[in-house]
């Protein structure tokens, strides 16, 4: 692969206490990612006015017929869009490039754009095709989204904890200030948010419980736990606004419940005394998590010598092992944590 394209580097979670960032600083990173950003129409896309160059890793595309193609680079997501999109397997136009046969590569993708003759949303960052789209996509972005979050949510009740956020992908977790009333635990309720100005997410606010010295984090999406999704099609501000405003009032209600499973929780103990029954239950746990021996006996050694070996211990230890993961893989465990939470067997 050619230097112009650009390798994705690890996406890990950045606790907003390590940078004192507010959530109008978290706002103004996000607007400024947008002022670098640019979008383009193709209409009946074909191999006329877009074609990929194998050799410099480039798409080269005219957004109309009046204007100077275009030859930017592509980030990894937008080419697997495209291929996607055209119908040609992802996996092997990697190994394609990473193999040194773009001129392979670029014969496969530009074939298949040849009569294509669908409209195409690409987007921009810096000159860099961050994602390529159809036209049925409704640009909701971060900025717009975080102007939502800042009216309905009362800085003074609510903080934000951690987040990630580039071009690509937006995700944050905004908690409040009071801690709940369960004895013995510094957790705090709020709202996770999910979101992709390209495609890598549908908008999503989940109820989310984090643990104030161990930054541990989980998201509840039954029993009402969702409070707005929608994906990229027919999504409008107001609707954002009004909805997430209404669901918002459920926030108490779910803590009454998060505290009553999480004190059935720590009642539910794990049998882990035999080895017969340590193993039965680490099979279990690694077919719902599909994590290595390695990382299951992280879990084990904190159930059994941070937390409890209880349902609770179980949730928070694989929470604290999911920190040490990129933040698609880390949202995965900590949803099967909170499942666990609210009687899911592991």
């Amino acid at each position: 692969m050619t230097q112009n394209t650009v390798i994705d580097t690890r996406e890990l979670l950045t606790p907003v206490a390590k940078l004192g960032l507010s959530f109008e600083e978290l706002s103004g990173k996000a607007h400024a990612i947008q002022n670098r950003c640019k979008d383009f129409n193709i209409s009946n896309a074909s191999f006329n006015n877009i074609r990929f160059d194998g050799d410099s890793g480039q798409l080269i595309y005219v957004p109309d017929e009046t204007s100077t193609p275009r030859r930017v680079p592509m980030s990894k997501h937008s080419m697997s869009q495209l291929c996607n999109k055209i119908g040609v397997p992802v996996r092997y136009m990697d190994k394609c490039l990473e193999s040194g046969m773009t001129d392979l590569a670029a014969e496969n993708i530009n074939s298949w754009l040849q009569d294509f003759g669908k409209n195409l949303f690409i987007r921009e960052h810096d000159s860099r095709v961050r994602g390529i789209l159809s036209d049925r996509y409704m640009a909701l972005d971060t900025p717009d989204i975080l102007d939502v979050l800042g009216e309905v949510i009362d800085p003074h009740e609510y903080s934000t904890k951690g987040f990630f956020l580039t071009e690509e992908r937006f995700h944050a977790r905004i908690v409040q200030n009071r801690m709940m009333r369960v004895d013995n635990e510094d957790l705090f309720a709020g709202v996770q948010v999910d979101s992709s100005d390209v495609g890598r997410s549908t908008l999503i606010v989940r109820f989310f419980i984090f643990k104030q010295v161990c930054t541990n984090g989980l998201c509840i999406s039954k029993g009402g736990g969702i409070l707005f999704e929608q994906r990229h099609v027919g999504i409008s501000l107001d609707d954002f606004r009004s909805e997430f405003k209404s669901s918002m009032s459920r926030i108490p209600d779910l803590i009454t419940n998060a505290a009553e499973m999480i004190e059935l929780g720590r009642k539910d103990k794990v049998n882990l005394l035999s080895e017969s029954d340590m193993t039965a239950f680490t099979d279990r746990l690694k077919l719902t998590t599909k994590l290595s021996d390695e990382a299951m006996g992280k879990v084990i050694n904190l159930m059994q010598e941070r937390y409890s070996t209880t349902r609770w211990g179980l949730v928070n230890s694989l929470t604290e092992v999911a920190q040490d993961y990129t933040l698609e893989r880390r949202l995965e465990i900590e949803k099967i944590a909170g499942e666990i939470l609210v009687g899911k067997a592991a």
